[in-house]
Parts: structure tokens; sequence; C-alpha cells
């Protein structure tokens, strides 16, 4: 979606702005921001749900033994997923607080004007049925009013209203716009949460299944006779 209907204009206004022109321009769109947090909530609340999920079995087991009998390895265990919970958590208030790469407001973004957005503006008529303009290998978001590069990678979000360098997509989990090339923008964040995810469920099950097996275990060693229990209680020697 590239503009807000009409045909793309060429011309362009040589005056030049300053930081005044900048907070004097209209107000920039309004996000929906009922869509945004409703996918945020959604979003938040899988997270943490999935950390209780990954972490209270772990939590449960360790708490249910003595400190000192814990092995070297359930230790490490326990302190993974403590840690891959800590960074999921940092991330995901790095993805809902962070910038994806918007394209800010600024003297050298908003200026010069296309002239016939500059003449609308002067004469308080409204941008409808102006459509983005196209000079030099950039674009004029009509509805942002900055200039950005004319890539595609750069895209104006319809949800978030803003224009965003680097786009990727809309996450309807999160209500974020997701952007930025490798790690930059918050896609290192959304990278490493869904890392974290994978790595939670992977240490928890891997937890759970040596647990089970080491129980097996000690359970077919010394089976369940009570000669044998007693015995091992007074220290009496059991037959094979």
């Amino acid at each position: 979606m590239e503009g807000a209907g009409g045909s793309d204009i060429e011309t362009t206004s040589p005056a030049m702005g300053t930081w005044a022109d900048v907070l004097a321009l209209p107000p920039l769109p309004r996000p929906d921001f009922c869509a945004m947090r409703s996918e945020a909530c959604c979003g938040n609340s899988l997270v943490l749900f999935l950390i209780f999920l990954f972490v209270a079995p772990m939590q449960a087991h360790a708490s249910g033994k003595d400190p000192a009998s814990l092995s070297m390895a359930a230790r490490i265990w326990i302190f993974a997923i403590y840690a891959e919970a800590a960074i999921a958590i940092t991330c995901l208030i790095g993805l809902m607080w962070g910038d994806p790469g918007t394209v800010k407001r600024t003297p050298d973004t908003c200026f010069p004007q296309p002239e016939i957005i500059s003449e609308r503006l002067r004469t308080g008529q409204s941008l409808s049925g102006v459509g983005n303009v196209h000079e030099d290998g950039r674009v004029f978001c009509c509805r942002c009013l900055v200039w950005r590069p004319d890539d595609s990678d750069v895209h104006h979000c319809a949800t978030c209203q803003r224009c965003v360098k680097e786009f990727d997509h809309h996450c309807g989990v999160f209500g974020r716009c997701i952007a930025g090339d490798g790690c930059g923008g918050n896609m290192g964040y959304f990278k490493t949460l869904i890392l974290m995810g994978v790595l939670g469920c992977a240490t928890c099950v891997s937890f759970m299944f040596v647990v089970a097996s080491t129980a097996t275990h000690s359970s077919g060693m010394y089976g369940h006779s009570p000669y044998r229990s007693h015995a091992m209680r007074n220290g009496v020697p059991t037959p094979g």
C-alpha cells in the first residue's frame, strides 16, 4: 500500500525546513492501538506461559530434593533454563519497547516537500487523494510526511501507521513491526526470542527424560521389596 490514493507526483518545492517547521507539521497518523495492544497482550501472555511451563517442573523437581544431593548436571540444566528465561524476558522487553527502524521526522527527512504537499498544507486542504511522491531514488510518504529510500524494504505499516526501514512483517502475535537486516532493528530480539523458546523446550524435555531414566534405573536396581528397603536402611547384605 504505497499511497492514500491518486497518482504519484514528481514536482518538489525548493524550500528547506527547520525543526520549527517539523514541529508545525500535522500530527502523525494514529496507530491502531486497539489491534496493537490486543496482539501484544497475546504475545506477552504466550511467552510468560511458556517460561512457566518450562521452568516450573524443573524447579519443582529441584525443590523436592536436598540441594546437596543434586548432581552437577542437574545444576547446569537448572541454571540453563533460568538463563534462557531471563534472555527471553529481556528480548521481549526489547521487542515491545525497541525501535524497529522507524523513519523519523527531521528537517532532512521532511524537507523539501513536494509542491502539491506544501501547497495543500499551506492552504489547509486535506491530503486525501494525493499519492506518494517518487523522485531521485526517494519516496515522500503522504501519510508520515517524510522522505524515505525508494526501496522495497521500506514500508508504511497500516497498523502501526509508520514508515519502517528494512521492514519484514507486522507481527500479529506481538503487535509490532519486525524489521532489521540480520540482527538490526528489533529483528535480533525477535530471532533470539524464538531461539529461547526452542532451547527452553529442549532443556526441559531433556531434563525430565534424564530424571525419569535415573528414577527407573534406581527402581530397577533396588526393586520395591520391603525386605530390601529394610536391609538397605540397616546395612544388611541382601541376596542377589
